[in-house]
């Protein structure tokens, strides 16, 4: 009973979410267009490129924050996450086996801001990628720029989730 209840608030929720985004952001009538939508995506991939920045990258690599203790916890992701963030930054290591990093916070610093610089261009490689194929797919069928919005943004979240297992090397360093 409590799960049912549960997704019914969730629901709620999201159907009210929504709505609401629909009556900020205009209707999916005839002769709109769908802008407003597209600079509400901007200003998350902004968000999330300065998030992934100062936060997820150095947290995982210092194997520190949230971010890390949530993927360390679910069974076989800390490991590929700490490799997919951690690999092509090593050589700033100071601890690393050749040795060649550094020495102290020093080496830490640049570790973390070679994480940072990683993190910033997975939310940015994806917005690319997004309104690459948006401005295709709306080559194609007009009315696809304004419609469908809720499942452009999922597919966006999903793909920044996806990203996080993705090895900086050579895509995002």
């Amino acid at each position: 009973m409590g799960q049912t209840l549960s997704l019914a608030a969730v629901y709620c929720c999201c159907s009210a979410g929504a709505s609401l985004c629909n009556s900020c952001f205009g209707t999916t009538a005839t002769g709109t267009t769908g802008r407003k939508r597209s600079v509400l995506l901007l200003g998350l991939v902004i968000a999330f490129s300065l998030w992934f920045q100062y936060s997820v990258g150095p947290g995982i690599v210092s194997q520190s924050g949230w971010v890390w203790k949530t993927y360390r916890a679910i069974p076989g992701t800390g490991k590929l996450v700490y490799h997919a963030w951690y690999d092509s930054c090593a050589q700033y290591d100071g601890n690393n086996e050749d040795g060649d990093g550094g020495e102290g916070l020093h080496s830490e610093a640049l570790l973390e801001q070679c994480a940072g610089n990683a993190g910033v261009l997975r939310p940015t490689f994806l917005a690319t990628f997004y309104f690459l194929a948006n401005a295709i797919a709306t080559r194609i069928v007009p009315s696809l720029n304004r419609e469908a919005w809720p499942a452009k943004y999922t597919i966006f979240f999903f793909g920044l989730l996806v990203s996080m297992f993705v090895p900086n090397n050579p895509l995002f360093s």
